[in-house]
């Protein structure tokens, strides 16, 4: 049967109908019988309605490559279409760049284990040529699978002999040990194991002991403490368990505050409540600051710190609140708690985590006899006040997740850990590998996964991971939240690389290739070619440079490559990244040409400055006459002097620009805008006497790479527009503000300088700021053209950022403006130097 079916079936034209059967005999040349015949039954069960339906099928069993020949075979696809046909190949593609990704998935997988288990990485020759051969893909990882756990079977036993001769009388220790080691977690429990019986026997998240629940919830507050305070009083099992030891002075003292705060709530009895907490904490010496606020007291917790945690993904202290009954504390931004002595029937969904005497109760309780760490109660406290917040509270949509990459995994697991979501080793390397441990996409991941309090899941899983990879929603929205910590010339790069990578794979590519990418996708996008050559509009070399620095792309001998394979996978179901790419090319060249526009009409009229040539050299010559007697001229004209020279030189300079030096002009350089600002105030106070002008600069030099020229000629157009409002009325404020911003990215990635400039004036008019948004010109005094704020706008989107119009009033009451820059990364280069000016001061 077999060589009748090998001979027969290839040129078999309905052979598309046992998709299964032509699988089995690709994949051997001498295939089993018992398949052949599972393939044939297979068929008859489940018929296939056409030759698409067999492709489709054979790409969900990941024959990709039986698909691809299939839908190659013109004999067998005749009846479709040319573009049903193009789109089986794509379904193709798809599900082969979905197999490779799942592959680097798994393989990280079995990598980070081996790593754990302390071997040397193993990986099978031939992984990633197996996609497409499915049943060679599961032996391969099968072999691979097996020496890792024959690895970590050794291991364990070691871990476990180590611990058999350690000392019997650490329970709370051995458990941790054995928790990590049941976990998978090897590092973890020889750590624990070489610390030896300490105060951290939850060292790792996968080690957290599951506590005894509170059974006395039933018993009122004033009953409870009539027990701690006579213990003949308490209920049978109480006094053993509960009940602190007798040298825990901590403890007692605790109890007693809450005495005192049950019979009256007053600034007396919560300073002393807040007191006595905190040393229980071991947080001695902490100003115990009671304000009273909307009826009630505010104060602060602290001691939120502990060793095995990290610093970054929690507030170092929160609002602690107290108040009397029927009291609600009032809304505030920040994570807050509310202390109540009468515990809520169920948690709430919303406002501040509530703390309630049992917590305390449970902080006091003894541990195997003995007073519990002060390291364990403060894991306590926090798993009870995560457990009631959102991801929000803790850590803000902007807040930077900044690990030591050692630390990153733990730190990761703790999180979820406090948050009450506990998660396997293989499901949080899933995690950090699918987001490529870069701390934007892990948050939005995080975002999507737990959902708010009131839904989070109790276990995160392998599943939710793989649902939340295939929800191309959220997908988008990660995509998009990612670009918005972006200037545009990065975020074209940073889609030209991913269309490298799903072109060429792990391949590294150069600037060149994402400049040649980026060159397509401007064909791609329209017929009559690009508008403008792309090394007219982008840096490449320093976007790829500013996307280093983002921590998207890696930077390695043979070239770049995107963060991971995980991350491509995530971008890619996220965006089309070719439209992506053209829109804002195309932006950029719309942007182009205004911005020669704009040099040309403002700076050029190359006629007139031709006619005034012959004139500027006469007048040049004067004016050097004059300078041999300068010293000898009044003041006052020495001044005027001083004036006219400098406006000469400036019209030398604008002759020369508009001649040949337009593009040169445009090219980006390293600008410190300190500096900038200091020169463009000082001239403006020099040249005229309507309003004062105050300059609020931050210390040290503010870097970004842009156009010197641009920015000069955008901010001194914002100047002169808000002066030239004084100039019949006099007695005007001007005030010009820079400071740095954080963006959405790690320290120095993705921050941003802004720019503002408010004026005292009128402002502008409802029509003037519709005319403003939509780009068209408009002039607020007679013979203006009203095209300096349009070029003005225009210069600085040239430079990667944005000018805004703030709604509504300044501080002023005139028109507030807003300039926003991307910083330039910390590299050292040279900076364009400025000339005069003094920082964060004011004049005429």
């Amino acid at each position: 049967m077999n060589e009748i079916l090998m001979d027969t079936l290839p040129t078999w034209p309905q052979r598309w109908r046992f998709p299964e059967l032509v699988a089995v005999l690709e994949r051997s040349a001498d295939p089993d019988d018992a398949d052949i015949l599972d393939a044939l039954l297979d068929g008859l069960a489940h018929p296939v309605a056409d030759a698409a339906d067999a492709v489709r099928r054979l790409v969900g069993q990941g024959e990709f490559r039986i698909a691809a020949d299939l839908c190659r075979d013109d004999a067998l696809m005749g009846a479709v279409t040319t573009t049903e046909r193009a789109a089986l190949s794509a379904v193709i593609v798809e599900g082969e760049q979905a197999a490779l990704a799942d592959v680097e998935r798994r393989r990280n997988e079995f990598v980070q284990r081996e790593q754990r288990a302390g071997i040397p990485t193993s990986e099978p020759e031939g992984l990633r040529a197996a996609v497409g051969r499915p049943a060679e893909l599961r032996v391969l990882y099968d072999r691979w699978r097996g020496r890792i756990e024959d690895a970590e079977k050794r291991q364990a036993r070691e871990i476990r002999e180590q611990l058999g001769a350690g000392p019997d009388d650490a329970p709370e220790w051995r458990e941790a040990v054995e928790a990590c080691i049941t976990a998978g977690e090897l590092p973890a429990a020889r750590e624990i194991l070489e610390a030896g019986p300490t105060a951290y026997p939850d060292a790792s998240p996968f080690a957290v002991r599951t506590r005894a629940a509170w059974p006395w919830g039933q018993w009122t507050l004033v009953q409870l403490l009539q027990w701690y305070a006579d213990p003949g009083l308490a209920q049978a099992g109480f006094n053993a368990r509960w009940r602190p030891p007798a040298d825990d002075d901590a403890a007692t003292s605790v109890i007693d505050a809450l005495r005192a705060l049950r019979e009256t709530v007053d600034r007396t009895t919560v300073a002393e409540f807040v007191r006595a907490f905190h040393i229980l904490l071991d947080v001695p010496g902490v100003a115990q600051v009671v304000e009273t606020v909307a009826g009630g007291y505010r104060s602060e917790l602290r001691g939120l710190t502990d060793a095995r945690l990290p610093r970054e993904l929690l507030p170092d202290r929160m609002t602690l609140w107290f108040g009397p009954a029927d009291w609600t504390p009032p809304a505030q931004r920040g994570p807050a708690v509310w202390f109540r002595l009468d515990a809520p029937a169920s948690a709430r969904s919303d406002g501040p985590a509530v703390l309630t005497p049992q917590t305390v109760f449970e902080l006091v309780a003894p541990d195997n006899g003995r007073a519990q760490s002060y390291a364990t109660r403060r894991i306590h406290l926090l798993r009870e006040l995560c457990r009631q917040f959102d991801l929000d509270d803790l850590i803000g949509p902007d807040t930077e997740l900044l690990f030591d990459p050692a630390a990153f995994r733990t730190g990761v697991g703790w999180l979820l850990e406090l948050l009450g979501v506990r998660v396997d080793g293989v499901t949080l390397d899933t995690l950090l590998y699918d987001t490529a441990r870069h701390p934007v996409l892990l948050r939005a991941a995080l975002d999507h996964l737990l959902g708010r309090r009131a839904s989070r899941p109790d276990r995160l899983t392998t599943q939710a991971l793989a649902q939340w990879r295939a929800d191309r929603t959220g997908a988008e929205r990660l995509c998009a939240r990612l670009r918005r910590g972006l200037d545009q010339r990065s975020e074209a790069v940073l889609a030209a690389a991913v269309l490298v990578g799903v072109d060429f794979g792990a391949e590294p590519f150069t600037a060149d290739d994402l400049a040649a990418r980026l060159l397509e996708a401007q064909f791609e996008a329209g017929a009559d070619g690009p508008r403008r050559p792309v090394t007219d509009l982008i840096d490449v070399d320093r976007a790829l440079a500013r996307l280093v620095d983002t921590g998207l792309v890696l930077v390695g001998d043979d070239g770049h490559r995107l963060r991971s394979a995980g991350l491509l996978s995530l971008l890619t179901a996220g965006a089309d990244w070719a439209a992506v790419a053209a829109e804002i090319l195309d932006r950029l060249a719309a942007r182009f040409d205004e911005v020669l526009e704009s040099v040309q009409t403002e700076l050029t009229r190359q006629a007139v400055l031709h006619w005034i040539k012959n004139d500027l050299e006469a007048l040049d010559l004067q004016v050097d006459g004059i300078g041999e007697y300068a010293d000898q001229l009044p003041n006052d004209l020495r001044t005027l002097w001083e004036l006219l020279a400098e406006t000469l030189s400036r019209l030398r300079t604008a002759r020369q620009v508009a001649g040949d030096g337009i593009r040169e002009r445009l090219r980006a350089e390293r600008v410190d805008l300190v500096r900038l600002l200091e020169e463009l105030v000082a001239m403006e106070r020099r040249y005229q006497r309507d309003a004062v002008l105050e300059l609020d600069a931050e210390d040290g030099p503010v870097f970004v790479e842009a156009s010197y020229f641009l920015l000069d000629q955008a901010v001194r157009n914002l100047l002169t527009n808000a002066v030239q409002q004084f100039r019949t009325r006099g007695d005007g404020r001007i005030q010009v503000r820079l400071r740095r911003q954080a963006g959405a990215l790690a320290s120095g990635q993705g921050d941003w300088a802004i720019i503002e400039v408010h004026d005292s004036g009128p402002g502008l008019t409802a029509e003037q700021r519709e005319r403003f948004e939509a780009g068209e010109r408009f002039s607020g005094r007679t013979g203006g053209e009203g095209t300096g704020l349009r070029y003005a706008r225009a210069h600085i989107d040239y430079c990667g950022g944005s000018l805004t119009l703030e709604p509504g009033p300044g501080d002023l009451g005139g028109a507030h403006f807003l300039i926003r820059l991307p910083l330039a990364p910390s590299s050292p280069e040279v900076s364009r130097q400025g000339r005069t000016g003094a920082r964060s001061c004011s004049g005429r």
